[in-house]
């Protein structure tokens, strides 16, 4: 996973990122828990899961990160549970900030979470879609056809 890397490589600087992520977030999600223990408190449920989502995705990241293979299914299936638990992560962040109140933008911020693992998982079990080439994001589009276009060229052979 290092061999050859400078501080400016990206997968050197993510590997930093999500173990301090990890990290963070599992002490965090310690406290977190001993709190609940030891003062019963209620509201603290939803936080212990945001940041058990947010350790997730970090460890997941790691995961992916240190495999030798990216194009297996393991991977496949890693990235898939580490992005769905990132897509459900602002939901639950807005169900935080709301305190229970406007009940409505909270289903609404479920429902495109929701909307998120979905295309995640369909890209899982449909490789020959790409759900991120998909997306409407004009910066985007020319990496995909880069990529699309490269598929077609290994295919040719």
């Amino acid at each position: 996973m290092f061999s050859g890397t400078s501080l400016r490589d990206p997968v050197l600087i993510n590997a930093i990122g999500h173990t301090a992520g990890a990290l963070l977030f599992g002490l965090i999600l310690e406290l977190l828990i001993r709190d609940r223990q030891t003062r019963g408190v209620r509201p603290v449920r939803l936080s212990i899961l945001a940041a058990a989502l947010a350790h997730t995705w970090n460890v997941g990241s790691l995961i992916a990160l240190a495999f030798p293979n990216p194009r297996s299914i393991l991977i496949g299936i890693v990235m898939t549970i580490s992005f769905s638990v990132l897509s459900l992560l602002p939901a639950v962040l807005l169900q935080v900030a709301l305190r229970g109140r406007q009940s409505l933008i909270t289903i609404a911020g479920y429902v495109v979470s929701t909307a998120a693992v979905v295309l995640h998982v369909s890209e899982l079990f449909s490789p020959s879609v790409s759900g991120h080439c998909d997306g409407r994001f004009m910066n985007f589009r020319a990496q995909c056809r880069n990529d699309e276009s490269a598929k077609l060229a290994i295919s040719a052979q």
